[in-house]
């Protein structure tokens, strides 16, 4: 009978975890902890894939057979002639930087009356962690105290400029924010913002804002000097010509040259009768 003799076998072990960013394919089979044991004939050739998963890369890996380090070539990795058992190991797989997405929030800016903002919308989408800064300045025919700014609800400083404007600077928005701005305005009385009337022995002034409001005899005597509402006011007052004008106090001086004071000034000589009288605009 001829002699047989049983061929040798190596031992070749690929460590491996589930948790490892890449994985070995042997024949198009990966690799698992379970079947990450493979016997070899004495003295053959063997080689294996080395691929990274999805997020990580192996351009700097180091694979190594024992204390051999293994070259690849596409990553293709090749023992020459396995004449032990060995454990292949691998270190240095690495995560592909990337950039984080870009997050934005909605800021939505919203202004009282009389506000005057240096923007031509009111909807900003606005990179997360970035600032927001825009200059607060009064609408013709206001005048008024500093601009309150609210934030989320939280009062925001602000910062003086020439020419009676600020600054707003909304610095760090990491959410959806909510920006308002008013103030408590006085009107500048113009020909467009009051009228006048009078009947019953009363004036009656009717404006769309609160204003200060001054009424003087032709002599220059000053008769009523108030704060009126929004709406109609009524002031009673004895028969007679008067001068309105809003704000403060005239000149004295002028009071030599009422027909021109009046002129430049927009005013009214409002006679106060026991009959209706005429609703005129200044």
């Amino acid at each position: 009978f001829p002699y047989l003799r049983s061929q040798q076998t190596q031992t070749i072990t690929l460590s491996v975890s589930a948790t490892d960013p890449f994985t070995y394919t042997v024949n198009g089979t990966t690799v698992t902890d379970g079947t990450n044991r493979i016997t070899v004939g004495k003295g053959s050739a063997f080689s294996f894939t080395l691929a990274p998963k999805a997020g990580y890369t192996a351009e700097k890996a180091k694979v190594s057979a024992g204390s051999t380090v293994l070259t690849g070539i596409n990553g293709v990795y090749t023992l020459n002639a396995v004449d032990a058992d060995v454990v292949i190991t691998v270190t240095g797989v690495e995560t592909i930087y990337q950039e984080p997405p870009l997050i934005y929030h909605t800021l939505t800016l919203t202004t009282g009356e009389g506000i005057v903002i240096d923007k031509q919308k009111n909807t900003f989408e606005i990179q997360s962690g970035n600032p927001f800064s825009f200059v607060i300045s009064l609408a013709n025919g206001f005048e008024g105290q500093t601009p309150t700014v609210l934030v989320n609800g939280t009062p925001r400083g602000l910062l003086a400029l020439e020419g009676r404007k600020w600054r707003c600077i909304v610095s760090e928005i990491y959410e959806d924010t909510n920006v308002t701005v008013t103030f408590t305005t006085t009107a500048n009385l113009t020909p467009n913002t009051f009228q006048l009337s009078s009947r019953d022995g009363q004036l009656f002034i009717e404006t769309a804002v609160p204003a200060t409001l001054a009424v003087y005899t032709l002599g220059g005597q000053q008769v009523v000097n108030r704060r009126i509402s929004e709406g109609t006011t009524a002031i009673p007052l004895p028969a007679g010509m008067y001068i309105v004008r809003p704000g403060n106090q005239p000149n004295a001086s002028t009071y030599g040259h009422k027909a021109r004071y009046c002129q430049q000034l927009h005013l009214l000589l409002s006679s106060i009768r026991g009959s209706n009288g005429t609703m005129r605009r200044v």
